[in-house]
C-alpha cells in the first residue's frame, strides 16, 4: 500500500493506536485521513512517507509525532485541533508548512518540544514557523546532526523557549538567531564557538546587549538532556 485514501479512517473513534511494519512503502496520507480519530494516541510514521494531506490527523489526541526526514509535502492543517500535542519531530522543509499569517490562524498551540530531523538549513523564513505554527509556546528545541546553517532571526520572539541544542554539523549561525529569547540556555556540542558562527549568534537583547548563556561540550561527559 503507498496511498492512505481521503477520509479511510474519518471518525473512527474507538482506533487507538496505528503501526506501520518496517518495510511500509506508505507514499502519501490523504485529507482528513484520520480527521476525528479522537482516541488516537499514536501512530509510527513510516520513513517512506513524503505526503500529509490537509486535516490528515485533526482532532486526534495524538501527544507526539516524528514526522519522516524524506517528507516533502504537509499543510498547514495537518494537525489542527490536536490538542494533546506537545512534542513533534520534523525536517526543515516541513517547518514553513505550519505557518499560517498569524498565531490566531494555527491550531498546533500547545507544542511545546520540538526536533528538527532533516534538511540542512534553518533559514530566517522559519522565524514564523516558530512563533507563529507553534505559538511561541515552545520550551525545547533539539537539532539532529545533519543541518548545517542557523540564518538571522531563525528562532526569534520564542519568549518561551529555555533550550536548544546544537550538533558540530552546524558551522554557521547568523547574528541574532535567538534575538528576543531571554530565557534560553543553548547547548552546543562543539567545545568553543566555531568560525562561521556570528559574534552576536547568541544575542536576546540588542538594547541591552544580553546573550543567551551556553555551554560549550555538550555531550561530551554529562548526561544528555
Amino acid at each position: 500500500m503507498t496511498v492512505i485514501e481521503e477520509d479511510t479512517f474519518y471518525w473512527r473513534e474507538k482506533l487507538i493506536k496505528v503501526i506501520f511494519g518496517k518495510d511500509s512503502n506508505l507514499i502519501e496520507i490523504g485529507a482528513g485521513a484520520f480527521e476525528y480519530c479522537r482516541s488516537l494516541t499514536s501512530i509510527n510514521l513510516p520513513n517512506s512517507v513524503e505526503s500529509i494531506g490537509v486535516w490528515a490527523f485533526a482532532s486526534c489526541a495524538l501527544t507526539s509525532i516524528e514526522l519522516p526526514s524524506k517528507l516533502k509535502t504537509i499543510h498547514s492543517t495537518s494537525f489542527n485541533y490536536c490538542d494533546n500535542l506537545t512534542k513533534i519531530t520534523v525536517p526543515t522543509i516541513a517547518l514553513l508548512s505550519f505557518r499560517g499569517s498569524s498565531p490566531a490562524n494555527n491550531y498546533i498551540n500547545n507544542v511545546k518540544e520540538l526536533t528538527i530531523n532533516g534538511g540542512k538549513v534553518i533559514s530566517e523564513n522559519n522565524f514564523k514557523s516558530f512563533s507563529y505554527a507553534f505559538y511561541g509556546n515552545l520550551t525545547r528545541v533539539e537539532i539532529l546532526n545533519g543541518v548545517e546553517k542557523i540564518d538571522i532571526k531563525a528562532f526569534a520572539s520564542c519568549k518561551k523557549l529555555e533550550t536548544v541544542i546544537i550538533p558540530l554539523s552546524v558551522t554557521q549561525i547568523a547574528d541574532s538567531a535567538f534575538l528576543n529569547c531571554g530565557n534560553l540556555t543553548v547547548y552546543c556540542e562543539a567545545s568553543q564557538k566555531p568560525d562561521g558562527w556570528g559574534d552576536d549568534w547568541n544575542i536576546t537583547d540588542m538594547s541591552n546587549k544580553n546573550y543567551a548563556s551556553v555551554v560549550w561540550g555538550y555531550g561530551a561527559s554529562e548526561t544528555r538532556l
